[in-house]
């Protein structure tokens, strides 16, 4: 077996690499220390260390690799294997220039390894301080890698455990970004609402109370699409808008053209009475012929139809809305009064509407009212 005397570059670079972040000072270690002996003795170095304590450092572990080949080879320190000429000792002066950047661990390893086989032929070797030293930056260079830290103490998840753990972080991040997606609709929708209630609304909201029944216009728009089959005659934009409410009866043509004649912005649009009290059907109700609204930006919102592409313009819908076991709240239509009793003011009608009106139908004493005034008195 061979050995040789280290350059002094390899025992400068040993001590800088343990006074390094990176390798001997990295993490939350601002101390490398290293013991030996019987009794137990210790060495430190410490963040910006002052250059005669590294030199002191690395002669230590010159002075052990010298020791290690005079071991194995007769002779002064000059005559034996490594560097010619010079002398044999590191001082401080040594440390004031900056001769490496960085340190890698893969480097450091191989600096110990190399270091260490020049230095282990003497038997006091095992029992050094040179020894504890290599030891302790080694296990300094093995904490620096990358993953270390983050590493398992201990054996990794089975493949199995990460599968399932895969999943459970899967079903974390849906669950997060269905809020997130939930949270944005819900955003989007009280956009839509403003704006219809800006555009439509009066301002007030109105209570539908168990055992009354309203009359109530909501904008709706076909979403049918017939290339695939695909039937949605009745897609509703924006919320429904109170126009009278009343005793809870009958759905009737009367009562519900009564309540649209109260608004001028109704009373000119031409509806068709519809008769759809079937399972699956859209009930009673009255559909605007004509007075389509074109939908804003805001109303619009990010509704698209079926097979893609901006809503058209929507058509109003009248119909009726009872309140069983509890009440209901709506916004109410433009001109719908405030809640004040006041004597309104009734377009002139005639016929069934007439008598809708006075809140008499085919014989039903039912009240069509609104909020406050009672039409049936």
């Amino acid at each position: 077996m061979s050995a040789y005397i280290v350059s002094k570059k390899h025992v400068l670079y040993l001590v800088m690499a343990a006074e390094s972040r990176s390798i001997g000072l990295n993490g939350c270690h601002p101390t490398f220390s290293w013991r030996w002996g019987n009794p137990m003795q210790s060495g430190e170095l410490h963040i910006s260390e002052g250059h005669e304590k590294l030199a002191e450092v690395a002669n230590m572990l010159w002075r052990e690799n010298m020791a290690s080949v005079g071991a194995l080879y007769a002779g002064s320190s000059a005559s034996l294997p490594g560097p010619v000429g010079g002398e044999f000792v590191v001082t401080g002066e040594d440390f004031r220039r900056v001769l490496w950047d960085s340190f890698t661990a893969a480097q450091v390893f191989k600096a110990c390894d190399c270091f260490e086989y020049q230095s282990c032929e003497h038997d006091g070797w095992r029992a050094s301080e040179a020894h504890a030293f290599i030891s302790a930056l080694r296990a300094a260079a093995w904490h620096s890698l990358p993953g270390y830290e983050g590493a398992e103490w201990g054996a990794p998840k089975t493949l199995a455990e990460k599968t399932a753990a895969d999943l459970a972080g899967e079903k974390r991040a849906a669950v997060v970004n269905l809020a997130a997606t939930t949270a944005a609709r819900e955003t989007v929708g009280k956009i839509q609402d403003a704006a219809f209630i800006a555009a439509f609304g009066s301002g007030a909201e109105i209570t539908i109370e168990p055992g009354q029944m309203a009359v109530v216009a909501k904008l709706n728009y076909d979403n049918s699409d017939s290339m695939t089959d695909y039937f949605d005659r009745h897609c509703g934009i924006g919320p429904g808008f109170v126009l009278a409410v009343g005793k809870s009866g009958r759905e009737t043509e009367a009562r519900a053209r009564a309540a649209v004649a109260l608004y001028p912005e109704l009373a000119g649009v031409q509806f068709a009475w519809k008769t759809e009290k079937w399972s699956m059907g859209h009930g009673n109700y009255l559909e605007a012929e004509s007075g389509f609204v074109k939908l804003t930006p805001e109303m619009a919102g990010n509704r698209s139809i079926y097979r893609g592409g901006e809503v058209p313009a929507a058509r109003w819908e009248i119909t009726f809305r009872k309140a069983h076991s509890a009440a209901e709240t709506l916004p109410a239509f433009k001109g719908y009064p405030n809640g004040q009793p006041s004597a309104p003011s009734v377009p002139s009608a005639s016929g069934e509407a007439a008598l809708a009106i006075a809140g008499v139908n085919r014989g039903e004493n039912d009240q069509l009212i609104m909020a406050g005034p009672n039409l049936g008195k």
